[in-house]
Order: C-alpha cells, then structure tokens, then sequence
C-alpha cells in the first residue's frame, strides 16, 4: 500500500518529515490562496479575541507578501520556498506547487548574485524528488541568463560540477536559447582557404607545404605541415 493509500485509508496525514511553519504555510495556502515568505502570516491570538469581523481583514490581498526587504530575510525565502514545493509536491497540490516556483523563480532572477545561491542550488538538487525537475529549470534558465556573471564564482562552479544533470540542462538551454550556436562554416572555410593561400611554405621546416588538418582543427583555422607536423 503506497504512502497516500495509507493515509486516505486511516484518514490521518503523516507530517513528521515537514517543520510546522511549512505546515503552516500549506494551511495558509489552503484558506488564503497565499503564504508568507519569511515569517507566519498571522501573528498568534488566543481564539475568544479573533472577532468574526477581525477574520475578514485578513483577505487575499493582504496575505499576498511583497518580496521581504531584508536581506538575510530575503535569502532565506529561497529555502522556504523549496520547502513548500516540496510539501506541495508530497500533497499533491499543484496550485501550492506552481505559486512556491513562482515565488522561488522571483528570488532566483533578482538574487543570483547571493552568496547562498550555491547553497540553493544545492539544497534544490539534494532535496527536491527526482521525478520534479521544474525547480532545477528555473535554475538551468537563471545560468543562461546570468551565466558571465556565474561562472566567475569558484563556489558556483564547484556546485555545477558537482551536480551533471545540472550541467547538461544548462547546456542545453544555452543551446536551445540560442546563446550557443553552430559556426558557420562558410565563413571558417572562407578564413582558412584564405590563410592557405596567403602561406607557401611551412614556419618550421620551411618546406612547400603539403596541408593536413586534423580533427575539428578547421573550425578554429588551424591547418597542419604534412611533413613536420607542425601547426600554421
């Protein structure tokens, strides 16, 4: 009997694996359509002092946080909303699901340059179930975006590394973007029969060239002595 089947069955949901402030924030969601980022939405009161009237003030529009201005505030959002993806996941409640990737997305663009988005990164690849990629898209499209910038942090690198899928999304997004494209090979064809043209006899031995190229060396222009090897 799978998880869900057992807990459809004894009516009871196992939330040992889940902190209850994310909890609390898959209940926030559940009565109002949102959840607060870095911290609980409402302030504790004991139920006699939480009027009927007082209840409505809490509408959708006032649960529905703005981005916290603080900056370790806002940097932890980052590992709330993974956590809820998570739970949302567990539960099965895609709406909860796609607000957390909004929200992660958000924090993702505008804090890529955080000194905890190798950690994130880290966190999201460790700790989200395999079969839900849709955060390390979000990732993948963030590098394509920012990946000049990325790739001069040792730590970001390091994390790249460590993670393969991750650097084989990243690949083929910048290709799929278009950032990365096929040369043109009329055009390196054009460069080497002109530096060909322009070189009689080889650098090195000075013989009369006899011309080899190797491998994938056309592409960067590079063409050989047949005689001595060497590169012209």
């Amino acid at each position: 009997m799978s998880e869900l089947q057992e807990e459809s069955t004894e009516k009871v949901i196992n939330i040992l694996d889940d902190t209850p402030e994310t909890i609390e924030r898959v209940l926030s969601f559940l009565y109002l359509k949102d959840y607060s980022e870095d911290g609980p939405i409402l302030q504790y009161r004991p139920i006699p002092e939480l009027t009927n009237n007082e209840s409505h003030l809490y509408s959708r529009e006032k649960a529905r946080n703005t981005e916290p201005e603080n900056t370790e505030l806002r940097n932890q959002s980052a590992f709330t909303n993974i956590e809820v993806f998570i739970a949302a996941d567990k539960y099965g409640i895609i709406p909860l699901k796609t607000l957390a990737t909004l929200k992660f997305s958000r924090w993702a663009n505008t804090s890529c340059g955080s000194p905890v988005f190798d950690e994130v990164i880290e966190k999201v690849m460790t700790s989200v179930p395999s079969h839900e990629p849709t955060l390390q898209e979000v990732i993948a499209d963030v590098f394509c975006r920012h990946i000049l910038d990325l790739i001069e942090d040792p730590e970001i690198v390091h994390t790249l590394d460590s993670f393969g899928y991750l650097g084989s999304l990243v690949i083929a997004r910048l290709v799929g973007t278009g950032m990365v494209k096929r040369p043109n090979e009329s055009d390196i064809f054009q460069g080497l029969v002109q530096k060909i043209n322009s070189s009689r006899r080889c650098r090195h031995c000075l013989k009369d060239f006899n011309v080899s190229i190797k491998g994938a060396e056309y592409l960067y222009e590079v063409f050989r002595c047949a005689s001595c090897n060497t590169r012209n």
